[in-house]
């Protein structure tokens, strides 16, 4: 029972996101800090952007990009095997359906031509997260090199292994084909919105 306590606290200390309390940005009535602390490793912000859905630009959430050096160059980021944070903070309620349906356009342009047996087995484990959501809820996506973790409101939901399924993630909001323009331009810090 003690044993059990002691390794839920070491790795609750391990994956805790510990913000800053400067604010780096504000987007959209959302504000993020500048910097964060990720297993004491420092990561900064590099932009932040909304994700906007229909032709009536109604706004879903906004999403941050914490690196541990910022650059307006995607390879870069994706190439970089250090840890970072996908910070989406939503501004409107939307069901698990909703939910789920956005990681399956994400994952049908960009892993789904390529994408091997165990990547499939891993977005498989990533829809299981999915949860409803309303204003203010957090979803994290912390890419370390051999794994993704998966928050949900500060609390680990999911640990999915595997370097390339976390690699086909990130670069689904930082590829060619992204969510939308503006999101990946203001996660790369080219745009402020």
């Amino acid at each position: 029972m003690i044993g059990s306590s002691l390794r839920k606290a070491a790795f609750a200390a391990l994956v805790a996101l510990a913000w800053s309390p400067a604010w780096g940005m504000t987007l959209d009535g959302v504000g993020m800090p500048d910097s964060l602390q990720l297993q004491g490793q420092p990561l900064r912000l590099n932009g932040m952007g909304v994700r906007s859905f229909t032709l009536l630009h109604i706004r879903g959430y906004v999403a941050g990009l914490y690196v541990p050096a910022p650059t307006h160059d995607p390879a870069a980021l994706l190439a970089e095997p250090g840890p970072k944070v996908l910070k989406i903070q939503f501004v409107r309620q939307a069901s698990v359906g909703r939910v789920q349906d956005e990681y399956q356009r994400g994952h049908r342009l960009n892993c789904v031509p390529h994408c091997s047996a165990t990547e499939e087995a891993a977005f498989e484990q990533l829809l299981g997260t999915a949860r409803p959501v309303k204003s203010g809820d957090i979803t994290s996506f912390v890419f370390m090199p051999k794994q993704l973790d998966v928050m949900f409101n500060d609390s680990r939901i999911a640990t999915i292994p595997g370097a390339e399924f976390s690699h086909h993630l990130l670069a689904s909001f930082l590829g060619e084909q992204p969510p939308t323009v503006p999101l990946r331009d203001g996660l790369l810090g080219l745009t402020t919105q």
